[in-house]
């Protein structure tokens, strides 16, 4: 689902308990591509705004860091 948002688009999950493991794999596996914005944290529900970041320079979108 994530890479098939664009950039400048967002998601906002909602879940019952803190998404901190889906917020390294992000980091490890598509460093830079994605913001990440906790709007709420618990003790029952937390909500992360995830924004798939513009890239500028190689012309794909793609937000990575080539």
């Amino acid at each position: 689902m994530l890479n098939a948002l664009l950039p400048d688009y967002q998601l906002l999950l909602t879940v019952d308990h803190d998404p901190v493991p889906l917020y390294y794999h992000l980091e490890m596996h598509y460093d830079g591509m994605f913001g990440w914005e906790y709007l709420s944290r618990g003790p029952e529900i937390w909500e992360v705004r995830i924004r798939r970041k513009k890239h500028e320079g190689c012309n794909c979108n793609c937000g990575g860091g080539h």
